[in-house]
Protein backbone atom coordinates (compact mmCIF):
# COMPACT_ATOMS: atom_id res chain seq x y z
CA UNK A 1 0.00 0.00 0.00
CA UNK A 2 1.33 3.14 -0.59
CA UNK A 3 2.70 5.67 1.75
CA UNK A 4 0.49 8.61 2.79
CA UNK A 5 3.42 10.73 3.04
CA UNK A 6 3.80 10.73 -0.42
CA UNK A 7 0.82 12.63 -2.35
CA UNK A 8 2.46 14.39 -5.32
CA UNK A 9 1.80 11.56 -7.77
CA UNK A 10 -1.82 11.56 -6.30
CA UNK A 11 -2.17 15.61 -7.20
CA UNK A 12 -0.99 15.17 -10.22
CA UNK A 13 -3.33 12.54 -11.32
CA UNK A 14 -6.12 14.38 -9.69
CA UNK A 15 -5.34 17.76 -11.65
CA UNK A 16 -4.77 15.63 -15.05
CA UNK A 17 -8.37 14.78 -14.91
CA UNK A 18 -10.83 16.40 -16.37
CA UNK A 19 -13.86 16.20 -13.72
CA UNK A 20 -11.20 17.22 -11.12
CA UNK A 21 -8.70 19.74 -12.56
CA UNK A 22 -11.19 22.54 -11.25
CA UNK A 23 -10.38 21.36 -7.72
CA UNK A 24 -8.00 23.08 -5.45
CA UNK A 25 -5.71 20.32 -3.65
CA UNK A 26 -4.45 20.64 -0.45
CA UNK A 27 -2.93 17.31 1.42
CA UNK A 28 -2.27 17.56 5.62
CA UNK A 29 -0.31 14.65 7.29
CA UNK A 30 -2.54 15.57 10.36
CA UNK A 31 -6.21 17.63 10.74
CA UNK A 32 -8.97 18.06 13.66
CA UNK A 33 -11.34 17.26 10.80
CA UNK A 34 -11.30 17.29 6.24
CA UNK A 35 -14.43 19.00 6.66
CA UNK A 36 -13.67 21.98 8.57
CA UNK A 37 -10.69 22.59 6.28
CA UNK A 38 -12.19 21.80 3.17
CA UNK A 39 -15.13 24.39 4.25
CA UNK A 40 -12.53 27.17 5.28
CA UNK A 41 -10.70 26.67 1.42
CA UNK A 42 -14.27 27.14 -0.42
CA UNK A 43 -14.98 29.97 1.44
CA UNK A 44 -11.61 31.52 1.09
CA UNK A 45 -10.88 30.85 -2.11
CA UNK A 46 -13.79 30.31 -4.21
CA UNK A 47 -13.41 27.20 -5.94
CA UNK A 48 -13.82 23.40 -5.31
CA UNK A 49 -11.48 22.05 -3.00
CA UNK A 50 -10.13 18.09 -2.34
CA UNK A 51 -8.59 17.85 1.12
CA UNK A 52 -7.29 14.53 2.31
CA UNK A 53 -5.33 13.63 6.02
CA UNK A 54 -2.77 11.23 6.92
CA UNK A 55 -4.96 11.09 10.00
CA UNK A 56 -7.52 13.25 11.60
CA UNK A 57 -8.12 13.63 15.35
CA UNK A 58 -11.56 14.91 15.05
CA UNK A 59 -13.31 13.43 12.72
CA UNK A 60 -17.05 13.39 12.73
CA UNK A 61 -20.08 11.08 10.99
CA UNK A 62 -23.88 11.29 10.88
CA UNK A 63 -25.88 12.37 13.44
CA UNK A 64 -23.08 14.08 15.55
CA UNK A 65 -21.17 10.61 15.47
CA UNK A 66 -17.68 10.52 15.95
CA UNK A 67 -15.78 8.72 13.19
CA UNK A 68 -12.41 7.37 14.03
CA UNK A 69 -9.35 8.51 12.14
CA UNK A 70 -5.89 7.91 14.13
CA UNK A 71 -4.95 5.19 11.83
CA UNK A 72 -2.43 5.64 9.31
CA UNK A 73 -3.50 4.23 5.68
CA UNK A 74 -6.93 4.31 6.30
CA UNK A 75 -8.57 7.34 3.59
CA UNK A 76 -9.69 10.65 5.53
CA UNK A 77 -10.87 12.99 2.48
CA UNK A 78 -13.27 16.02 1.91
CA UNK A 79 -14.37 17.27 -1.02
CA UNK A 80 -15.83 20.80 -0.89
CA UNK A 81 -18.68 21.94 -3.69
CA UNK A 82 -19.35 25.59 -4.39
CA UNK A 83 -22.42 26.71 -6.83
CA UNK A 84 -24.78 23.97 -5.54
CA UNK A 85 -28.63 23.86 -7.14
CA UNK A 86 -31.10 24.93 -4.71
CA UNK A 87 -33.16 21.67 -5.36
CA UNK A 88 -30.47 19.24 -4.59
CA UNK A 89 -31.09 16.59 -2.00
CA UNK A 90 -28.11 16.12 0.02
CA UNK A 91 -29.85 13.03 1.19
CA UNK A 92 -30.39 11.34 -1.48
CA UNK A 93 -27.31 12.94 -3.04
CA UNK A 94 -25.21 10.66 -0.19
CA UNK A 95 -26.85 7.42 -0.84
CA UNK A 96 -26.15 7.81 -4.53
CA UNK A 97 -23.07 8.37 -3.86
CA UNK A 98 -22.31 5.13 -1.87
CA UNK A 99 -24.42 3.28 -4.69
CA UNK A 100 -21.34 4.84 -7.23
CA UNK A 101 -18.50 4.56 -5.21
CA UNK A 102 -19.63 0.30 -4.54
CA UNK A 103 -19.75 0.26 -8.00
CA UNK A 104 -16.42 1.34 -8.99
CA UNK A 105 -14.72 -0.56 -6.37
CA UNK A 106 -16.38 -3.56 -7.43
CA UNK A 107 -15.35 -3.27 -11.17
CA UNK A 108 -12.16 -1.38 -10.45
CA UNK A 109 -10.70 -3.27 -7.80
CA UNK A 110 -12.76 -6.74 -7.76
CA UNK A 111 -13.53 -5.82 -4.31
CA UNK A 112 -17.27 -6.91 -3.25
CA UNK A 113 -18.28 -3.37 -1.32
CA UNK A 114 -21.93 -2.62 -0.55
CA UNK A 115 -24.22 0.52 -0.13
CA UNK A 116 -26.29 0.31 2.93
CA UNK A 117 -29.01 3.42 3.77
CA UNK A 118 -28.91 5.51 4.62
CA UNK A 119 -25.19 6.53 3.91
CA UNK A 120 -22.74 3.70 4.67
CA UNK A 121 -20.56 1.41 2.60
CA UNK A 122 -19.94 -2.51 3.73
CA UNK A 123 -17.91 -5.34 3.13
CA UNK A 124 -18.96 -8.65 4.61
CA UNK A 125 -21.86 -7.53 6.40
CA UNK A 126 -18.94 -5.15 8.45
CA UNK A 127 -19.02 -1.26 7.75
CA UNK A 128 -15.94 -0.32 6.17
CA UNK A 129 -16.81 3.50 5.28
CA UNK A 130 -19.35 6.21 5.28
CA UNK A 131 -20.82 9.65 3.77
CA UNK A 132 -21.24 12.62 5.70
CA UNK A 133 -22.76 15.65 3.62
CA UNK A 134 -22.73 18.91 4.96
CA UNK A 135 -24.10 22.41 3.71
CA UNK A 136 -22.19 25.60 4.38
CA UNK A 137 -24.07 28.87 4.98
CA UNK A 138 -26.97 29.52 2.71
CA UNK A 139 -26.44 26.17 1.05
CA UNK A 140 -25.01 27.03 -2.18
CA UNK A 141 -22.03 25.19 -1.55
CA UNK A 142 -21.72 21.62 0.43
CA UNK A 143 -19.01 19.57 1.76
CA UNK A 144 -18.73 15.75 0.96
CA UNK A 145 -17.23 13.89 3.72
CA UNK A 146 -15.25 10.34 3.14
CA UNK A 147 -14.32 7.81 5.57
CA UNK A 148 -13.01 4.77 4.45
CA UNK A 149 -11.03 1.81 6.31
CA UNK A 150 -8.11 0.04 4.27
CA UNK A 151 -6.35 -1.13 7.38
CA UNK A 152 -7.00 -2.85 10.00
CA UNK A 153 -7.29 -1.61 13.17
CA UNK A 154 -8.85 -3.34 16.68
CA UNK A 155 -9.63 -0.29 18.13
CA UNK A 156 -12.24 1.00 16.07
CA UNK A 157 -14.56 -1.97 17.10
CA UNK A 158 -14.80 -0.45 20.57
CA UNK A 159 -16.12 3.00 19.44
CA UNK A 160 -19.24 1.25 17.43
CA UNK A 161 -22.13 -0.87 18.09
CA UNK A 162 -22.07 -2.09 14.44
CA UNK A 163 -19.75 -4.65 12.83
CA UNK A 164 -16.71 -2.67 11.50
CA UNK A 165 -14.28 -3.98 8.92
CA UNK A 166 -11.85 -3.03 6.50
CA UNK A 167 -10.50 -3.33 3.24
CA UNK A 168 -7.66 -5.81 3.49
CA UNK A 169 -4.19 -4.37 1.79
CA UNK A 170 -3.73 -7.99 0.24
CA UNK A 171 -6.52 -7.00 -1.98
CA UNK A 172 -3.84 -5.18 -3.65
CA UNK A 173 -5.60 -1.87 -3.73
CA UNK A 174 -3.32 1.22 -3.72
CA UNK A 175 -4.31 4.23 -1.20
CA UNK A 176 -3.61 6.73 -3.73
CA UNK A 177 -5.68 4.71 -6.22
CA UNK A 178 -8.77 4.55 -4.05
CA UNK A 179 -8.27 8.01 -2.90
CA UNK A 180 -8.80 8.92 -7.09
CA UNK A 181 -11.69 6.76 -7.30
CA UNK A 182 -13.47 8.18 -4.55
CA UNK A 183 -12.93 11.67 -5.67
CA UNK A 184 -14.36 10.54 -9.36
CA UNK A 185 -17.11 9.34 -7.78
CA UNK A 186 -18.01 12.43 -6.66
CA UNK A 187 -17.15 14.37 -9.59
CA UNK A 188 -19.24 12.49 -11.58
CA UNK A 189 -21.95 14.07 -9.98
CA UNK A 190 -21.04 17.71 -10.99
CA UNK A 191 -23.21 18.27 -13.77
CA UNK A 192 -26.08 17.72 -11.49
CA UNK A 193 -25.37 19.01 -8.55
CA UNK A 194 -23.94 22.73 -9.76
CA UNK A 195 -25.36 25.26 -11.55
CA UNK A 196 -24.33 26.21 -14.80
CA UNK A 197 -22.70 29.31 -13.05
CA UNK A 198 -20.02 27.47 -11.81
CA UNK A 199 -16.61 28.42 -12.66
CA UNK A 200 -14.56 26.22 -14.75
CA UNK A 201 -11.14 27.05 -13.49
Amino acid sequence: MDTVSVPKSLEATLQANGLLKIFNFRFLEEVASTQDVARTLVEAEGRPAIVLAGRQSAGRGRCGRRWIGEKEGNIYLSLAIDCVRPDCDRAAFAFRLTQRIAKHFREKFSVPLMSVPPNDLALEEKKVGGVLVESIGAEDKMIVGIGMNLVHDDELQSHCAQPVGSIDASRTLEWKEAVFLLCLAVAEFLPELRTSSGPAK
